[in-house]
């Protein structure tokens, strides 16, 4: 009588491959992918170029915001209007490599003009100022359509 034994793998074939090989390496991560990449080096570079133009405002106009936060730029004027910390020529045109205003890639819109004591009362309660951008408008005024009535879209 003849005994017969098998081992995992030998009748069916090669043994699969450990798991540890199989897997990819705990230690590092994987690969985000082409799209990721670009969409990150795109927000490094705008960042950047971001910050170089608040450096120049600062050096041309020697003000500097108070508050920043991702893409907006806080910082304190005399009137509800951003048109004095904007350094201009002579000929009136806006200084190039500074902070400028409009739709152009590069410039910034001016959101909302808010008073500094609610700035500074935000500050004191460990809030960001930028979250009051929301609630009020460009010439300073509070706006009263803040809230959408517990709907969401707007609607």
């Amino acid at each position: 009588m003849q005994e017969t034994s098998t081992r995992a793998g030998s009748a069916s074939g090669p043994t699969p491959p450990a798991t540890s090989t199989a897997t990819p390496d705990w230690r590092r991560p994987p690969d985000p992918g082409p799209t990721a990449r670009r969409s990150a080096s795109t927000s490094s570079a705008a960042r950047i170029a971001a910050h170089r133009r608040l450096r120049q405002t600062f050096l041309l106009a020697g003000r500097a915001p108070f508050a920043v936060n991702v893409d907006s730029y806080l910082y304190t004027t005399d009137q509800p209007t951003p048109l004095e910390l904007l350094p201009i020529k002579d000929d009136g045109t806006p200084v190039p490599g500074a902070l400028r205003l409009g739709i152009a890639p590069g410039s910034h819109r001016h959101e909302a003009s808010i008073p500094l004591q609610t700035a500074v009362e935000a500050m004191e309660r460990r809030e960001h100022p930028s979250r009051l951008t929301r609630s009020y408008a460009i010439d300073g005024t509070e706006k009263t359509d803040t809230v959408n009535d517990g709907q969401e879209g707007g609607r």
